[in-house]
């Protein structure tokens, strides 16, 4: 390839992504929990998907309930049946390893936006555990060690290049969160094949025994880690009372003192997945570790270039930017 070709190409990427937050179009955005909100969602002024307001994913614990936010193509999102058999959970384990407790909690109040990080939606009592002493170090993903556990939430989209917005964890646990998104797939969580599969890692590993809110006791929760880009982050919790912490996530999924900056996907299969995985669970300076999760609480999906070319794709892919497979990094 010659160098003007590449220089070129660097130049269009350069071009396309610096127009990106303000050509960012809302695909789906969602809620996740108990509480049957309407919150507005600051990131879509233009009203381009549903109304201007997240999708309520509301957790009923029953059977119908569980029905309502099965995927089906009608609906365009929902949750993966990963395990045609299983009945339990009042059903919910349709989806693998669910957690049917609704997870309402009053730990910000009761005014908006800051109810909506008082719910979440999540796995847990995942089959093999998964620590440090199994893993070998505390920061690490489960798999390949251990065979993945959790589910999938697949949304229907349009083909594209896609950065997101996100919060994972919970109010008032310590639970585990590690989140990736696929450019299409199927299968369950185990299935992923990490070596081939194009996906991009969201939040590596927050484990919230380890990242506590400093507004509230040891093994309390309320810190929660953060997707975004140039800008584009969740609702902004006001006063009065105890608000979430957030902990903002880089390219790769790790926490960061910077700007929040979510990875690139390009998706060519018309769908995405959504892997809620389980954690690397340990106790630290929020107190014992509890290895549920992972937990949702928000995620939009922001089409950034639509339907990119030939062109741009190999640019993108030139350049290491189009969302295939990233390595994992662990720190130090």
């Amino acid at each position: 390839m010659s160098r003007l070709f590449a220089i070129s190409s660097f130049t269009v990427v350069v071009l396309l992504l610096s127009a990106q937050s303000a050509s960012a179009t809302p695909v789906w955005a969602g809620i996740f929990g108990n509480r049957n909100l309407t919150v507005e969602n600051p990131n879509d002024p233009t009203d381009a998907f549903n109304g201007g307001n997240y999708q309520m994913v509301l957790h009923v614990n029953s059977a119908a309930g569980y029905d309502a936010i099965e995927y089906s193509a009608g609906q365009g999102w929902g949750f993966v049946v990963t395990d045609l058999g299983a009945g339990g959970r009042n059903t919910s384990a349709r989806f693998g390893p669910f957690d049917d407790s609704p997870n309402g909690r009053n730990s910000f109040g009761d005014h908006l936006p800051n109810e909506l990080y008082d719910s979440f939606m999540g796995f847990k009592n995942h089959p093999t555990a998964c620590n440090a002493g199994v893993i070998g170090d505390p920061d690490s993903p489960c798999a390949p060690t251990i065979a993945a556990s959790g589910g999938i939430f697949r949304i229907d989209v349009p083909n594209g290049i896609y950065r997101f917005v996100a919060v994972a964890g919970s109010a008032s646990n310590n639970h585990v969160s590690r989140f990736l998104v696929e450019d299409g797939g199927s299968g369950s969580p185990a299935d992923l094949d990490l070596d081939n599969a194009k996906f991009v890692v969201l939040v590596s590993n927050h484990d919230q025994a380890r990242n506590d809110n400093p507004d509230r006791g040891d093994g309390d929760g309320g810190n929660f880690a953060v997707v975004g880009f140039d800008g584009l982050l969740p609702p902004e919790p006001v006063a009065p009372g105890v608000l979430p912490f957030f902990t903002n996530m880089d390219a790769d999924g790790l926490p960061t003192d910077g700007d929040a900056n979510s990875p690139l996907l390009t998706v060519t299969q018309g769908y995405i997945r959504l892997h809620f995985l389980q954690g690397n669970s340990n106790a630290g300076d929020g107190g014992e570790a509890d290895a549920n999760g992972a937990d949702l609480v928000l995620f939009e999906a922001h089409n950034v270039i639509p339907e990119p070319s030939t062109f741009v794709l190999a640019a993108l892919g030139l350049l290491g930017m189009a969302g295939g497979v990233r390595r994992r990094r662990r720190r130090d």
